[in-house]
């Protein structure tokens, strides 16, 4: 599919920017995580859209044995050096439209997707996968940036975050993904909404733009700036700007 091929072509592009990320490296983050979705040691888990393979390591030395699937090769190629340069027999990566899951039904205790629903289009066809992959009794987790709830600032901001990656679809509503968990019978264990400052700069260098794009930025931050709603949503301290973004990061169990 053609959004498909646009995220595939992003994410190769910016493999490299993503993978140095602070929030990418952040093992806090990482550790937090894997506490609140209670993965367990003897968990085969299943990471979908795992770009360079964060997590997927950081569970390998802690659980059983873990799998990572993205549809970005230099992704995926990034994440083996990296299991490898940890020494990870357990580990281990494949490339792979996530729409369709190259895994066996119910073959995996935990399936998990960290920061990537807003990248797809068809989200609930890779939910679907999601559960097709978990076995009975499993968990289905998720964690991804959420919209505000308010009309001004969740249109600013979705523009705003196609200029900053062009492969970003939308984000999901907290009741949205609420409704993914009830329509495919998963039960919600717990949620967890939060609300970092992430450093807008430091976000820009996560992806790739071209310079109309940058342009374009710069000028919905200057026009953000002046609108009340949107504005609460960010903050400048020691001349640094910092974005408020939303946050949803979910459990459920088939």
């Amino acid at each position: 599919m053609k959004e498909n091929l646009l995220v595939k072509e992003q994410f190769n592009k910016q493999a490299d920017n993503f993978n140095e990320w602070s929030i990418t490296r952040d093992e806090k983050i990482l550790q937090s995580l894997y506490d609140f979705w209670d993965i367990q040691k003897n968990d085969r888990l299943l990471d979908v859209a795992c770009g360079t393979g964060a997590f997927a390591v950081y569970a390998g030395q802690r659980t059983r044995a873990v799998q990572g699937v993205d549809i970005s090769e230099n992704m995926i190629n990034i994440a083996i050096h990296n299991a490898k340069r940890q020494q990870l027999k357990n580990v281990s990566f494949l490339c792979s439209d996530v729409e369709k899951l190259p895994f066996e039904s119910k073959s995996f205790e935990s399936v998990i997707s960290k920061a990537a629903f807003h990248h797809m289009k068809n989200y609930r066809r890779v939910f679907r996968e999601m559960v097709r992959c978990c076995k009975q009794q499993g968990r289905i987790c998720l964690h991804d940036v959420v919209k505000y709830g308010e009309k001004t600032p969740d249109d600013f901001f979705e523009e705003l975050e196609r200029q900053i990656d062009i492969s970003h679809q939308v984000s999901l509503s907290k009741q949205q993904i609420i409704d993914l968990y009830h329509e495919n019978n998963i039960k919600v264990l717990r949620l967890f909404e939060s609300t970092p400052e992430l450093d807008f700069t430091d976000y820009l260098h996560h992806a790739v733009q071209t310079a109309n794009a940058a342009e374009k930025i710069g000028q919905l931050v200057k026009t953000g700036s002046q609108n009340r709603e949107i504005a609460a949503w960010l903050a400048t301290r020691n001349n640094t700007l910092f974005w408020k973004r939303k946050i949803l990061t979910i459990v459920g169990q088939k």
